[in-house]
């Protein structure tokens, strides 16, 4: 253990160092025979792990350290450079200056990808064409960051939240039924009654009766007293019944009004706390990232998911009532053989 230890902590070294030959030369080597090792020591006592780093110095490198899973569709090789020498471990570069933070689960490979499958299911569900989300009108605060005055809107409730929870209900084992492995719902649609309603119906039933096992469930905008920690998140399930992390929303969606002035989504007023981007780490699938409606319109922040993180599956929960600006964004993904599943509502 010491000596694996060791082993990543000078391979988080040798990538700052830089890219001369001896040293891609040295890094392909410890690369391939430190996966042995760590190989002998992987055991899944449950069904999903979360993993913090593999490397010790990670705060004086700046440098998150974790195991590369394979994606079946994916490149074998990320060009000649550092990405592309290490086959086994790859690595996410952290400023400490910034607020984000990086949160990654390991799921056990035989939940989805079991012995002999040959393709991945995926299904989504709009749910409804009907305008049941009820926004408050614009109102005015001042931007804590700028201290300027800004205009603001929230969600106020979700109308017919019975009958939507049916429709997510009932669309879960239609999903199961048809052997469905990764379903995924839109934006706004979804309240933290109805997820803990669904998630206690399906622990009590029969386990003969399928769900799938990813369910991405429709967002839930929660706002708090004097709006100071609202919230716009999507959790995803596991086996119907274990919510492995709930992905905030983390850019403020502006609409315009008709005056011409913008309207902010009035989320994290607490930016750092919910400035979080979470990836699941799965063998055969590989990266798997959520990525809400505007946050993965944002230019800014597609690129730091993409280039940091390496996703090989992007979840889009949506509620838009364009499409333009996803289907041209979804080029950006192409160079890097990421799947994008875009379900949108509006």
């Amino acid at each position: 253990n010491e000596l694996t230890e060791d082993f990543f902590s000078r391979i988080t070294e040798l990538i700052i160092e830089g890219e001369s030959y001896l040293l891609l030369l040295l890094l392909y080597y410890m690369d391939r025979a430190i996966a042995v090792c760590y190989g002998l020591n992987v055991n899944f006592e449950d069904d999903i792990e979360e993993i913090e780093f593999l490397n010790s110095n990670y705060e004086e490198t700046h440098i998150i350290l974790l195991k590369k899973v394979s994606c079946k569709w994916g490149f074998r090789r990320y060009g000649n450079g550092i990405r592309g020498i290490l086959n086994y471990f790859y690595f996410i570069v952290f400023d400490p200056e910034n607020s984000i933070k990086y949160k990654n689960y390991s799921l056990d490979s035989k939940i989805i990808m079991t012995n002999k499958k040959s393709n991945l299911r995926i299904a989504i569900s709009p749910l409804t064409k009907e305008k049941v989300v009820v926004f408050s009108k614009p109102y005015e605060r001042e931007n804590e960051i700028t201290q300027s005055k800004q205009y603001w809107f929230r969600v106020e409730k979700l109308m017919n939240e019975n009958y939507i929870t049916e429709l997510v209900r009932k669309n879960i084992y239609v999903a199961g039924e048809k052997r469905t492995d990764i379903l995924v719902f839109p934006e706004m649609l979804g309240t933290r009654k109805m997820l803990n309603d669904i998630i206690t119906e399906i622990q009590q039933n029969d386990i003969s009766v399928p769900v799938p096992p990813l369910i991405i469930f429709p967002s839930i905008w929660e706002k708090t007293v004097d709006d100071l920690d609202n919230t716009n998140k999507s959790a995803i399930i596991l086996n119907g019944t274990d919510i492995i992390f709930e992905q905030d929303k983390r850019c403020d969606f502006k609409d315009v009004s008709e005056t011409g002035e913008y309207i902010y989504e009035d989320i994290n007023r607490n930016r750092k706390k919910h400035n979080i981007i979470n990836t699941l780490h799965i063998e055969g699938i590989g990266r798997l990232c959520i990525v809400i409606c505007f946050d993965y319109i944002d230019i800014e922040n597609r690129e730091c998911i993409l280039k940091n993180l390496q996703p090989t599956l992007i979840c889009t929960p949506s509620f838009s009532t364009g499409s333009h600006h996803f289907m041209t964004a979804d080029s950006a993904l192409m160079y890097q053989e990421c799947n994008w599943v875009w379900c949108n509502t509006c």
